[in-house]
């Protein structure tokens, strides 16, 4: 196996090794290039960073979730994994149910006829697991999975666990830190380990992308900013099944309705900061999250709820339940988020009742 994308950590320096504007049919500026080819180089690093198995000619790919950019123009880009892999005779499925929603999203940028002329492609408009019954890939390739939103669709039995029952491999990616550890959490959650996520340097960097960020400012231009809406920016493999956790599924419900009150407040984004304010020090505590009309505050040694309008304090010394923390030292706008669904989980009913019982009136 070829491993081009492994010894080339840039995007510059990876078109020019690969004479990238020799590639295409007519010539385009490296953005074009970037955007054209991350979906194509994030499976082939993945594959030279994750897979366990070896890579021979004939090998069986299939990229589930696969939309608009990794199916537009039928897919042709991934003729490219010919080149990138070392291997003539290679079979890609591009498979989901949004693969052939944007047939206008079509650029007319083709790779160049004698490149990667024996690599099948193939468009499935299917779930992983109706794809499954007839098809046996060597490996299955999640693009944004979106495990929050359509949970109840991954990890239906006859989906991802018939699939991985299997042994069918399976990898996956996460636009960045804090998605790759929630998806690890839902993953958890409905029975499967994952590895750590490693980062990819084949992502669509949109944290200077000004039409991503007019996009985005209704519902957050800073994360954009940030780096938390690149495109493919971390890539990860589900290792083995274990058993479902339901506290842990109870406890991602209440992260999902914190999530929804959050995005109902993050209109404005002038809000963002205060919403997000993990670093700023009060004292000798940290703010963790603020979510009208509480304020959790937390430290190494102690944590407590007070009232965000007033300054009263709604508890003290709370005690925050850490199993599914990765560390309390980590500020991860994630991390946060997960603390605050604990601290709601926990102290609801006192914040209910100390609200109900006017104590958190402006005086």
């Amino acid at each position: 196996m070829a491993n081009i994308t492994l010894n080339c950590k840039k995007w510059g320096k990876f078109l020019s090794d690969i004479s990238a504007y020799k590639l295409f049919n007519s010539s385009h500026p490296n953005s074009v290039m970037e955007q054209l080819l991350s979906p194509v180089c994030t499976v082939a690093y993945a594959l030279g960073t994750l897979y366990s198995k070896p890579i021979n000619n004939g090998f069986h790919i299939a990229v589930v979730g696969a939309d608009a950019k990794e199916a537009c123009n039928n897919g042709g880009t991934f003729r490219l994994l010919s080149k990138l892999l070392g291997l003539e005779h290679l079979r890609v499925d591009l498979v989901g149910p949004e693969v052939r929603l944007n047939p206008i999203y079509n650029p007319q940028i083709n790779l160049r006829p004698n490149i990667g002329e024996h690599v099948v492609i193939n468009l499935f408009d299917m779930t992983v697991g109706e794809y499954a019954k007839t098809h046996k890939p060597d490996v299955i390739m999640l693009n944004h999975p979106g495990f929050e939103s359509h949970f109840e669709e991954w990890f239906l039995e006859q989906e991802l666990p018939y699939v991985f029952d299997l042994g069918i491999e399976i990898l996956g990616t996460s636009f960045a830190t804090d998605e790759a550890e929630l998806d690890a959490m839902y993953l958890k959650a409905y029975g499967f380990t994952a590895s750590e996520a490693v980062n990819n340097p084949y992502l669509i960097d949109h944290s200077k992308n000004a039409d991503m960020m007019q996009l985005t400012q209704t519902f957050g231009a800073e994360a954009a900013a940030a780096g938390l809406m690149n495109w493919g920016g971390q890539v990860w493999r589900i290792n083995e099944k274990s058993r479902k956790d339901d506290e842990l599924i109870e406890l991602l419900d209440v992260l999902r309705k914190n999530n929804a009150i959050l995005a109902s407040q993050l209109q404005d984004p002038s809000s963002l900061p205060i919403m997000f304010d993990v670093k700023d020090q009060h004292g000798d505590a940290w703010v963790l999250i603020r979510l009208e009309p509480e304020s959790v505050f937390y430290s190494r040694d102690k944590a407590m709820i007070v009232s965000s309008q007033t300054g009263l304090v709604v508890h003290e010394d709370v005690e925050l339940d850490v199993t599914y923390l990765k560390s309390r030292e980590n500020k991860s706008i994630f991390q946060s988020m997960l603390m605050s669904a604990i601290i709601n989980r926990d102290y609801g009913d006192e914040i209910d009742e100390f609200y109900e019982g006017g104590f958190g009136d402006n005086m």
